[in-house]
């Protein structure tokens, strides 16, 4: 959730088992920024999240169109991100990752966990 862009950024996300139930699930603020930088920061942090959970074997659906597009292409065009999509590199070649991008209306819990 944002208030502008750059603004203020919130972002939450849940983890489901494989039928559909709700593991856990988390919400962070990350400061004065622009959406990418929240989205990605978001994106590492589920994948952190997964990763103490023991979890290996991950379908990760996510509302981000440009950061699916880098994790299929495995470049990611903002220099000041690099960190960050370091990070999401390392962690994804650890565990089994398949991708895919869902619409932000699907995701209506993340989005309240985020307010």
């Amino acid at each position: 959730m944002d208030s502008g862009n750059p603004g203020e950024s919130r972002r939450g996300g849940i983890i489901g088992d494989s039928k559909g139930d709700v593991m856990v699930g988390f919400a962070h603020s990350y400061g004065h920024v622009i959406d990418i930088i929240a989205e990605c920061r978001a994106f590492l942090d589920k994948l952190w999240l997964c990763e103490q959970l023991g979890l290996w074997d991950l379908l990760v659906e996510w509302d981000s169109a440009i950061i699916v597009g880098w994790l299929a292409s495995g470049v990611c065009r903002y220099w000041v991100l690099y960190d960050f999509w370091e990070e999401v590199k390392d962690i994804v070649s650890e565990l089994n990752v398949r991708f895919y991008h869902i619409f932000r209306e699907c995701h209506m819990v993340a989005d309240f966990l985020a307010k």
